[in-house]
């Protein structure tokens, strides 16, 4: 009888002790939905290319652009500004650490956006313009996305360009 119980309680005690020294996984974090990694971040833009290329006679002079921000004139204070969606469907544009105008205020709208097509379509509309960006990587650090635009060359025929963006996290 004794040696049952001495069994039972060594059998007991390794069964407890066994139990006790396992270790569960810890379950993996629940990945981020495409709007929590929007919203989540401060999204610097920092390429866009153009494919074909826009080309156009600037008095009597060809000039090729295949970069978005020769395209649109940036100036090294406008190429810190930020786009922040916010979780409401409003963007707020922020001036970035550099203002190109003491004057202008830090931030300002910069209207609303949402996502369609399972959430790999982007809209976003401003001042009565829309925009659609085809989302092609999202991430906590990275937003990759292109998007058509029609222009006419240099004889009056539409072209359609391609234009692809990158965006940093600066958060």
């Amino acid at each position: 009888m004794k040696k049952l119980l001495l069994s039972l309680t060594v059998l007991s005690v390794i069964g407890f002790s066994s139990c006790s020294d396992k270790k569960t996984d810890d379950p993996q974090p629940k990945a981020k939905s495409r709007t929590e990694l929007l919203t989540s971040a401060h999204w610097q833009m920092i390429a866009g290319t153009i494919v074909p290329p826009i080309t156009i006679d600037i008095f009597g002079q060809t000039v090729t652009i295949s970069d978005i921000f020769d395209f649109t004139g940036a100036e090294p204070c406008s190429k810190d500004d930020l786009q922040i969606f916010n979780t409401d469907g409003t963007i707020t544009n922020d001036e970035g650490p550099t203002k190109c105008d003491p004057s202008d205020p830090q931030t300002s709208s910069g209207g609303t956006w949402a996502f369609f097509e399972n959430d790999t379509k982007l809209r976003m509309i401003d001042d009565g313009d829309t925009t659609i960006i085809n989302v092609t990587e999202l991430s906590t650090t990275t937003l990759k996305g292109n998007t058509i635009m029609e222009l006419e060359d240099m004889n009056g025929n539409p072209v359609t360009h391609t234009i692809t963006f990158t965006f940093s996290n600066k958060k």
